[in-house]
């Protein structure tokens, strides 16, 4: 594959391309806002200045970046992940109608294990459903979003599950944490505790690197980690992946 990597500067863009030379695919070109021409690889400083296309973009950027991200992506009908979190509910809405002409996968955490927490949750509620839930994140000290994604869904996961259970999260931004979720059922005097963290922001490059991998053969639609808004399957993807597809 010839890959676009947006926000390529930054921490996660730098561990892309690190596991981009590892992976056998190629860079197209790199973009992020603090291009100075002196990165060592192709770069530059806006989608405006691409004129071909690529076989897919992964984008770990910032939401301010998303009009622009979007308006190439559907210009090229280009596949496009989106691992960028801290989206309005508009930067939604838009990526809602590129989907419609292009596949997307809009995702806040590419770690399996982080898949498998979640698992874990909805089993956890089924055996506890009275209980009170606190989700705890930390991240390093440059994340903006607060909370992050992750957590955000982890919520959500939790809400559709049972709407009217306590939820609270505590967020935590210190030196360079990778990341790390834990999720605390609180039952009374007893509480069950899953905890999912990432040593290397190279856990998520490589899975970014598989999932691109596995998009480009999707029809247009918006999927995400749980399945999609079209006919996407996260499991099989994982299923696929692992098999080495």
């Amino acid at each position: 594959m010839d890959l676009i990597v947006s926000g390529c500067k930054g921490k996660m863009g730098a561990a892309v391309l690190e596991a981009l030379r590892e992976s056998g695919h190629k860079l197209l070109s790199g973009v992020d806002i603090k291009a100075d021409g002196t990165e060592g690889f192709p770069c530059v400083g806006g989608f405006s200045a691409l004129h071909s296309a690529a076989d897919c973009i992964l984008d770990f950027s910032d939401r301010s970046q998303t009009e622009e991200l979007l308006a190439y992506a559907s210009a090229f009908r280009v596949p496009l992940v989106i691992g960028t979190t801290g989206q309005t509910e508009e930067d939604v809405a838009a990526i809602r109608r590129a989907s419609m002409r292009l596949p997307i996968l809009l995702c806040s955490n590419f770690a399996r294990g982080l898949t498998l927490l979640r698992r874990m949750a909805e089993t956890a509620l089924a055996a506890l459903p009275h209980c009170s839930v606190i989700i705890s994140e930390t991240h390093h000290i440059s994340k903006r979003d607060l909370p992050s994604g992750t957590a955000k869904y982890l919520a959500s996961d939790i809400r559709k599950l049972v709407p009217d259970v306590p939820i609270s999260i505590r967020s935590e931004r210190t030196g360079d944490e990778k990341g790390s979720h834990t999720v605390r059922f609180v039952h009374g005097a007893e509480m069950l505790e899953i905890r999912h963290s990432v040593g290397s922001r190279s856990v998520y490059a490589r899975e970014a690197i598989e999932a691109a991998a596995w998009l480009v053969a999707c029809q247009p639609g918006l999927y995400t980690e749980k399945g999609v808004a079209a006919d996407a399957d996260w499991d099989l993807w994982l299923r696929e992946s692992r098999q080495g597809r």
